[in-house]
C-alpha cells in the first residue's frame, strides 16, 4: 500500500476492519483499538462498552454507568435520523475540548470536509454496530492540532437495535505548546 493509499484508507493490520476514511481522518474497527488509543479515558468507554456488550448491544444510561455525571460531561451523544444524524448533547468537557457546542445541530450544517469523513464514519459505526476509533486533524478547535475519539454504538430501547452514539474526544496534542515550541526555536535560531 503507498502512503497515498495509507493515508486515505488505514487498516487495521490483524483484523482488516477499517470504517472509510480520508485524507485527514483516519478510522479503525476491530480488535486493535485498545493498541491505538492514547487516552485512558477513551479506553475506559470502549472497555465498559465491550464488557457490557457481550450479549446485546448496551443502552445509553447502561454506558453512562454510575458516574452518569462525569461520562456526560465529557461526551456527545448522536442520534441516527433517517438522512443524517443530529448532536442531542455535547457536554461541558467536550465543548471546551472541541472549541463548541453542537447540541441541536445536525452533523450534516457542519461544512468541511473533515465533517463530512467523520459522519461517514459514524454511520459506519452505527449501520455496523461497531466501536470506531478514529484520529483526526481538527479544522474548528483554536486549542488543538488533532483529536481522538472513541465512538461506541448504543440502542435506545429493548430492541437493542443501534439509534445513537456515544462519543468521546481527547486532543492529541496542544496548539499553544506548539507555537511556545516554534517560538523557541526561531529565538535560537
Amino acid at each position: 500500500m503507498s502512503q497515498v493509499q495509507a493515508l486515505r484508507v488505514v487498516e487495521d493490520a490483524k483484523s482488516g476492519d477499517c470504517a472509510p476514511a480520508g485524507k485527514t481522518v483516519q478510522a479503525w474497527m476491530g480488535r486493535d483499538i485498545s493498541d491505538l488509543c492514547r487516552s485512558p479515558d477513551l479506553l475506559a468507554v470502549y472497555d465498559r462498552w465491550r464488557t457490557l456488550g457481550t450479549t446485546k448491544l448496551p443502552r445509553l444510561n447502561e454506558m453512562l454507568g454510575p458516574d452518569q455525571q462525569t461520562v456526560a460531561n465529557s461526551s456527545m451523544v448522536l442520534m441516527k435520523l433517517p438522512n443524517d444524524l443530529v448532536f442531542v448533547h455535547h457536554g461541558s468537557v467536550a465543548v471546551r475540548t472541541m472549541g463548541r457546542d453542537f447540541t441541536g445541530v445536525l452533523h450534516s450544517e457542519l461544512k468541511s470536509a473533515v465533517a463530512e469523513e467523520i459522519q461517514s464514519v459514524y454511520l459506519e459505526a452505527i449501520n455496523k454496530a461497531q466501536a470506531t476509533y478514529i484520529r483526526y486533524v481538527s479544522q474548528i478547535s483554536t486549542q488543538h492540532f488533532s483529536f481522538e475519539q472513541i465512538a461506541v454504538p448504543l440502542a435506545s430501547d429493548e430492541s437493542r437495535e443501534p439509534k445513537l452514539l456515544l462519543v468521546r474526544v481527547a486532543p492529541l496534542d496542544d496548539k499553544s505548546r506548539s507555537s511556545r515550541r516554534s517560538s523557541i526555536i526561531r529565538r535560537s535560531a
